[in-house]
Formats: C-alpha cells, structure tokens, sequence
C-alpha cells in the first residue's frame, strides 16, 4: 500500500491529471496541499505528513511544480526579498516584499525570475529540513536536485561532471557587450540566450547577430516607455530585427542572469526541425514526444506541433536507439533522486550525436501520449506501486 502527499497548486492540471491517474491505478487519492497554504504556514505539509507517522503504508512525498498561480508568484517574490543575491555579478530586477504582496496581476509579464528562484529555493530548503526529521517520508524528487534543475547553468555543470554530451555554453555572460564580445571570438554566429531560472521557453531568444545583421526569433514581446521596459511571454512567436530592440531585451534577460547557448544543427520532419521531450521514470526511457517546430523554439504550447514518434524511430538505426536511450538514461542516473525527469534532447541532422538540451523537474505533462495504455502519471503511480512492494 502507498499514500500520497501532493504538493501542488490543486487547480493547476498537473494535479487533477495526477489525481486522476492515481484512481486508475486504483490507488488513494493524494492528500494534496496547496503551494498558497504552505507558503503561509509551512506546518501545513507537516500537518499533512505526519498524519502518517504510525501508518503501515509506504509514504510518499511529490513536490509538483508552483508556476501558473499569480497568488504563488508573489509569495514566492516576497520570500525571495528576504535572501540577498549570491552573486554580485548580476544585477537583477528587484521588488520589496510588502510591495511584491500588493502586485496586481499583469497577464503574461516575466516578473523579477531572479528574485523568485531565491524564494524558491527558499521553500525546498525547508521542505529539505522537514523531511530530514520524517525519514519514513519518501521524496519524489529531492529539493537539493529541483534546486540544481531550476538554474539551467548548474545543471549543465553537473552532467559536465558526468561527461553526457551537451550543447556547448559561454558562461559567466552579463552584459551585451561581453556577449557581443564573445560571439566574436568564438566565431559563433548563432546561440539561444536563456534565462538562467527560466522554464516554459520563457525568456529565450534564438540569436543571429553578424557583423552585418542582428536578428532576434523569441517567445518575449516587448513593451517599452520612456520610464520602464517590460517583457512579456507570448504564445506568438515574435522576430526582431531592429539592433535597439534586441539590445534592450537581451539587456534585461542577461541582467537576470543568464545561459549562452551554442544554436545546434537539428533533424527534420517533413521539412521542420524537431527535438525530443524524454520522460524517464525510476531511471528508465518511458514517454517520448516529437516536438516539431518551423520556428528554433519547439516548446509545443507555443503552436508546434507533435510529430510520431514511432515514424522517427523507423529513421533510426539500432545503434542510433541505442545511444538516444543511453544519453538519456545517464542524464536519469545524474538526478538518481528524482524518480521522475523530463530531458530534451536534439539530433543531428543525419539521427546522431544525442544532445541534452536541458533537463526539466516538472516534464511530465505529456496530456495524451500513452505507453502501454498509460499516461506518465499513471506510469509513475503504477512504478511507485511496484517499488513499494520492494521496500
């Protein structure tokens, strides 16, 4: 027997679809508390633990991800105004906890992302402390690993240390000028700039700038006056051409912080590029979506589309499989605390070179792609039946 403890925003999807599969897999509902309760009153998750302290069940823990619920995002912003930034190369936009309570709703604006890591970051250490006094409680995905998989520079340094081959980056970048400067040198026509703590394509721009043209393909549209610049996420894909433009909304990303990308050749379907969202559950290839796109970004809520995976497969050879499910497997193995990973992985343009792109903490929402007859979150409730077992 296993019990649940879910703690999530529970009008978001992720968490009916995650209740839904728990009951098709006929296993308990998950005793769900929201991210607005716990951020007010963290014994709002003890309280929902420890009502399993004598149980004979095996207890789990899932973290799910905060986004989505503007009542969060200003909790979150409020918390993180009480942890001073760690490096003082990076100046980023900031926002005083009272004042971040009384933020009105701005659909779509990207707000202060450095400031809300910190908060975030804030919340998984105490959720970390919480559970070193409750080991009979398992963790779904230790808060030291969603801390390492929310800052895109630090887990491109860890799987660095596990030698799995991953697009290439200049670090250490917080101006335009420092950026223009290494593109220059490293003769790199073409790179994505992400924001460091950015998920979602939020904040990404695929770059080409020449000495002759500059041209920005992003999901952030730009609002400007003469007293404040504003980006916003758009699900249209935006393109700037105007080197004042671009200026300015690299300016901010980089001021946030930021990872310099190395823009790879992909594979094609049907004329497109894709890339590919892998779901590893207990460390194994479990879901794949193709994401096809004729814009750089793939992400498919931005208009792209699915492509079949089972017709890419038939372009692959074994070998080809072969090295595709190892790359993935190992990035699995880096994280072996997360029983779920969502990793990205390109192509060549001839099938080979696997190259993780990125690996995602909450890259499970894959509505419709089953295995088996399954979901990933019926697949991860049924692997966590079966490990109980074993326990």
């Amino acid at each position: 027997m296993i019990a649940l403890v879910l703690l999530a925003n529970p009008q978001n999807r992720r968490a009916t679809l995650f209740a839904q599969a728990c009951e098709r897999a006929k296993v308990s509902a998950p005793a769900v508390v929201s991210w607005q309760e716990f951020l007010a009153d963290e014994r709002a998750l003890e309280r929902a633990l420890d009502k399993y302290a004598t149980s004979k069940s095996t207890v789990y823990l899932r973290i799910e991800s905060p986004g989505e619920l503007f009542e969060v995002d200003r909790a979150m912003l409020a918390r993180g105004a009480q942890i001073e930034e760690p490096d003082t190369r990076i100046r980023p936009g900031y926002v005083a906890a009272r004042d971040a309570a009384r933020l009105a709703p701005d659909r779509g604006r990207i707000l202060f992302p450095r400031q809300w890591y910190r908060g975030f970051v804030d919340a998984l250490r105490a959720i970390e402390r919480l559970l070193a006094e409750r080991p009979w409680v398992h963790v779904l995905a230790r808060p030291s690993s969603i801390i390492t998989l929310f800052d895109k520079e630090a887990t491109h340094a860890q799987l660095d240390r596990s030698e799995i081959l991953q697009a290439e980056l200049i670090r250490d970048v917080h101006t335009v000028e420092a950026l223009e400067s290494a593109l220059r040198a490293l003769e790199w026509p073409a790179v994505f700039v992400k924001l460091r703590h950015g998920s979602s394509a939020s904040g990404v721009v695929a770059l080409r700038w020449t000495r002759e043209s500059i041209r920005a393909t992003t999901s952030v549209s730009l609002f400007q006056t003469l007293d404040e610049t504003r980006l916003y996420n758009s699900l249209r894909i935006q393109r700037y051409v105007d080197e004042r433009d671009v200026r300015v909304i690299l300016s901010w990303i980089l001021s946030e912080g930021a990872v310099v990308e190395r823009w790879l050749p992909k594979a094609t379907y049907d004329g497109d590029n894709f890339d590919l969202r892998v779901v590893t559950i207990a460390g194994k290839v479990a879901h794949t979506v193709v994401r096809v796109g004729r814009s750089p970004m793939t992400n498919l809520h931005l208009g792209n589309r699915r492509g079949d995976w089972q017709r890419v497969q038939t372009r692959m050879s074994e070998p080809q499989q072969r090295a595709l499910t190892d790359v993935v497997e190992s990035v699995a193995k880096s994280f072996a605390d997360c029983h779920m990973l969502g990793v990205d992985v390109a192509l060549d343009p001839r099938l080979n070179a696997p190259t993780i792109l990125e690996a995602n903490a909450f890259g499970d929402l894959l509505p419709g792609v089953l295995v088996d007859g399954r979901d990933s979150y019926e697949s991860q409730v049924i692997a966590l039946s079966l490990l109980s077992n074993a326990l």
